[in-house]
């Protein structure tokens, strides 16, 4: 026999949509870091992370450049470590949850800070992530978070910025 199952009241819906997407009116986050970072024209990225500064309340991008692809005997290894602030994010400490404000003005969850053996992280929420947009070694970074889309595949993107008729004119 199936156990008996209680009625739901009516009115607004608080679980999640199968396919991952948010209702209508939910705004989008799209966070442009006010930072700009230098390194190789031609670059690896070793290691990538967010990370939560607890003394200035705020998000951070950061990124392990490298141009370890590209050394021989007459170029050495060098390393670059670059952060990049996101402002707007905000942490809840009684739950680690992490959201900014939307497009509409309500909060959106960016991701969820949570504590493991070796210390802590940030897991992103399944819509949201991080673009690295690079021109002749000029960084940039975006995080963006669109319940709306559903889930992604890949939650840091790189992006050359593409050269455009008009700009090498201007």
């Amino acid at each position: 026999m199936a156990p008996a199952v209680a009625a739901k009241p009516a009115g607004k819906s608080t679980e999640s949509r199968r396919d991952g997407k948010a209702p209508a009116g939910t705004g989008y986050v799209r966070i442009i870091s006010p930072d700009s970072g230098q390194t190789f024209a031609n670059f690896d990225i070793l290691h990538q992370r967010l990370l939560w500064s607890k003394t200035r309340q705020e998000l951070r991008a950061q990124i392990r450049f490298s141009n370890l692809k590209y050394t021989d005997r007459l170029v050495r290894r060098e390393d670059d470590l670059l952060d990049f602030r996101l402002p707007g994010a905000r942490l809840d400490p009684a739950t680690g949850i992490i959201t900014a404000p939307s497009s509409t003005g309500s909060r959106v969850v960016i991701g969820r800070y949570v504590n493991q053996v070796l210390g802590t992280s940030i897991l992103f929420a399944p819509y949201a992530f991080v673009t690295i947009y690079h021109s002749h070694g000029r960084i940039n970074v975006a995080l963006t978070a669109n319940p709306r889309t559903g889930p992604v595949d890949l939650h840091w993107q790189v992006r050359g910025r593409e050269m455009s008729w008009r700009k090498l004119f201007d």
